[in-house]
């Protein structure tokens, strides 16, 4: 049961990775933004799954001040890029327009985006099994 949780736990993780990932290249970011949206995707799960708080998270892993402020919602282009990805998750379309606008990234490009992604999480599911 505890693989099974594991795996599914992987696949929406993978998702929310790939999505920041995609959404930091349409924002047409520098590789640094990139690389930024990658750390703070992966690790904008951390705190519930390791049921820690996220300052002690990110003190632990001595942070960068970028994803430190995203992860522990200060205002940031990278917070407002894990709020989005929060409201792809959650189906949550208002909220999805506000921050989409907010980065001025196409709508149409971000369904895309999770569209791969999902593909991509799904590939990856059966590979695993």
């Amino acid at each position: 049961m505890f693989v099974l949780v594991f795996l599914c736990a992987a696949s929406v993780l993978f998702v929310s990775l790939h999505v920041h990932c995609k959404l930091a290249v349409f924002a047409r970011a520098p590789a640094e933004s990139a690389a930024a949206a990658f750390e703070i995707g992966l690790l904008s799960i951390a705190p519930h799954a390791l049921s820690m708080p996220v300052e002690t998270l990110i003190r632990k892993l001595g942070l960068s001040a970028t994803s430190a402020r995203a992860l522990s919602s200060h205002p940031s282009p990278e917070g407002t890029m894990l709020q989005l990805t929060y409201a792809c998750e959650n189906n949550d379309a208002d909220t999805l327009a506000r921050y989409a606008q907010q980065l001025d990234i196409p709508l149409h490009q971000i369904s895309v985006s999770y569209l791969d992604a999902l593909i991509t999480a799904s590939a990856l599911d059966a590979a695993l099994h």
